[in-house]
């Protein structure tokens, strides 16, 4: 959950499942450590997350801030996506809503995808299906209304 507040200062609670080596600056035997101090970065399209914080035997807590990767929005435009805010550009590198992604889907015909069907679509697991199985619900009709509907 990211929220901004009306003086500009926001606040996130989060929690996500990373492999290790998609974060720089950290080993494992610095989360293992007892009340161990530790700086480090996850490094994604829309911008660079940068931790400071503290690690005790794999429980951590600590702050951000957010770098938004200043090529980012152009990259979006030149694949035919609207500008977007820099909340929205926070949102897709949190989520890892990448290029790829994004060329991927438009490669299987999901073209003009707003930053909120984007998302939408990354928290119901579309991200983790194959493109055989993604072409199969496009070919059906298949939207993320219906598997909201299947999942409760």
């Amino acid at each position: 959950m990211y929220r901004k507040s009306r003086n500009g200062f926001g606040g996130s609670q989060s929690s996500n499942t990373l492999s290790l080596a998609s974060i720089e600056n950290l080993a494992r035997n610095q989360m293992m450590a007892d009340g161990t101090n530790t700086t480090f970065r996850i490094i994604r399209d829309g911008g660079t997350l940068v931790s400071e914080g503290w690690f005790d035997e794999l429980e951590g807590s600590g702050h951000f801030t957010f770098q938004p990767n200043e090529d980012f929005s152009e990259d979006l435009r030149y694949l035919g996506l609207r500008s977007i805010s820099e909340e929205e550009q926070f949102q897709m590198a949190v989520h890892n809503i990448s290029l790829d992604y994004i060329e991927d889907l438009q490669a299987l015909g999901y073209d003009r995808l707003r930053v909120d069907k984007l998302l939408a679509m990354k928290d119901r697991g579309y991200d983790r299906l194959s493109t055989d199985y993604l072409v199969a619900m496009r070919i059906h009709g298949v939207k993320p209304d219906y598997v909201d509907v299947m999942q409760a």
